[in-house]
């Protein structure tokens, strides 16, 4: 994923060693990685973080990456960083749930002629301090097998550092859901401890509160088998 433009396709043709761009008319991208040690790695090309339609996209994406992936690539390029086209640490979170950035690795696309500097802060190290600190760099001039074979290693080591789970937003998502099932309970409590409701009312009540806890139930079961 990104934030703006095409520097996600010019990664994922240099880590592909695609040679054509021909990525660039299509909005989400699913491509084989074949790594000198021989073992084969999907790549799943995103959206970017600041586009309006980004959220549709997002579906899509995910239906790509089932049942999750190990690792997230967040591409950022030099003209990213003092971008002020969005909180990218904010929307990353907001899109892909809250513990994304555990599983994320920002990827840096340097050119020859413009070189990214530890001075240079800006959005890029916002994002770099929230993934952990987790960063590579590539050149956008051609494939690197070394820098390939670096980044494959950073992201095993990603994958071990998170006991080789894969990231599964279905989980945020019903985490998200149980905890707002849960508020809507406390809330029900709270009017059922009011003297001045009427009997209707709390009967009412009741019902509700029975329902919510049933759903309450069928969202703590299935956030057990995304466990499994």
């Amino acid at each position: 994923m990104g934030i703006r433009g095409q520097s996600r396709f010019s990664a994922a043709d240099l880590l592909s060693g695609r040679t054509d761009g021909g990525q660039e008319d299509r909005e989400i991208v699913k491509t084989p990685v074949i790594t000198d040690e021989g073992r084969r790695m999907m790549l799943v090309t995103g959206p970017n973080l600041c586009e309006e339609d980004t959220a549709r996209q997002i579906f899509t994406m995910l239906y790509l990456l089932s049942p999750g992936p190990h690792a997230i690539l967040m591409v950022l390029n030099l003209e990213d960083q003092q971008s002020q086209q969005c909180d990218i640490v904010k929307r990353a979170q907001e899109l892909l749930g809250a513990e994304v950035l555990q599983y994320c690795i920002v990827l840096l696309l340097q050119n020859q002629q413009k070189c990214f500097t530890g001075a240079s802060r800006g959005t890029v190290g916002e994002m770099i301090n929230a993934c952990g600190g987790r960063f590579h760099m590539i050149r956008d001039s051609e494939p690197n097998p070394a820098e390939r074979a670096a980044l494959v290693a950073e992201i095993d080591k990603l994958v071990w550092l998170n006991d080789h789970r894969f990231y599964s937003i279905l989980r945020q998502r019903l985490q998200l859901k149980r905890l707002e099932l849960l508020k809507r309970l406390s809330e029900i409590d709270s009017k059922l401890g009011e003297n001045q409701i009427s009997s209707a009312m709390r009967d009412s009540l009741g019902v509700i509160g029975w329902s919510l806890i049933i759903s309450l139930i069928a969202v703590d079961l299935a956030v057990e088998q995304t466990d499994k």
